[in-house]
């Protein structure tokens, strides 16, 4: 009997397909990791109140937090609640500088892709936090032009709404 020699042939599998979906999903998972994430504070110090309300804002052009040692603005502290709650003028200085600059930045853009400044900003704050403080950053987020205003809360068994 004359032995057969088996030709192995070599599989050849197609991974651009796999490396395109690959791709897709990583995109998909890192928009909704930035997503999830975009309007919390890292703060470990800033605990929400809760709410039934389910009313929903739109994405915001700003975050503010209002934690029980400083106000933060885009994770950087803006200013210590200590002076904010000792100073008798509503303004909060520290914040109104940065709103100013933010919101040339913000209607510069907004132009410039053909849409007006709309002023939406989200305030995080602390549940226990004084209504005096949380009156200050809503004056001077007013003052500059940041009117839409919104604050973050919790809603029972679900995520955060705003």
């Amino acid at each position: 009997m004359k032995r057969r020699k088996l030709k192995k042939k070599a599989a050849m599998v197609q991974v651009t397909s796999l490396c395109d979906i690959m791709t897709i999903l990583l995109i998909f998972v890192m928009v909704q990791l930035v997503s999830d994430n975009q309007l919390l504070s890292k703060s470990a110090d800033i605990i929400l109140p809760f709410t039934n309300d389910t009313t929903s804002f739109s994405a915001p052009d700003l975050l503010i937090a209002i934690s029980p040692t400083y106000i933060v603005l885009d994770n950087k502290p803006v200013a210590k609640m200590s002076d904010v709650m000792e100073s008798y003028d509503a303004l909060i200085e520290p914040l109104r500088a940065i709103l100013e600059v933010k919101r040339t930045q913000t209607e510069a853009l907004m132009q410039a892709i053909g849409r007006e400044f709309e002023g939406r900003v989200v305030i995080q704050a602390h549940k226990d936090i004084e209504y005096k403080a949380l009156y200050k950053v809503l004056y001077t987020c007013g003052l500059v032009g940041y009117n839409n205003m919104a604050l973050i809360a919790m809603q029972r068994g679900k995520k955060v709404i705003y």
